[in-house]
């Protein structure tokens, strides 16, 4: 937060990590723990805090 806090307007943006998994080719052992990772539930739970800040969060495409 503090870090966005030292521009004018600042925006905290999130890229689309859907199909981020598809893309992972570490092996059996190591794909089993990456895929276990909750993006979702990060998505919707990290922006809260810029919200108690009243700095903005955005989700973009790539």
């Amino acid at each position: 937060m503090e870090f966005a806090e030292q521009f004018s307007n600042p925006v905290i943006v999130f890229e689309d990590v859907r199909g981020i998994r598809d893309e992972v080719k570490y092996g059996t052992y190591m794909n089993r723990r990456l895929h276990k990772l909750p993006f979702h539930k990060f998505e919707k739970f990290t922006p809260y805090k810029p919200t108690w800040r009243e700095i903005p969060t955005d989700t973009v495409d790539t």
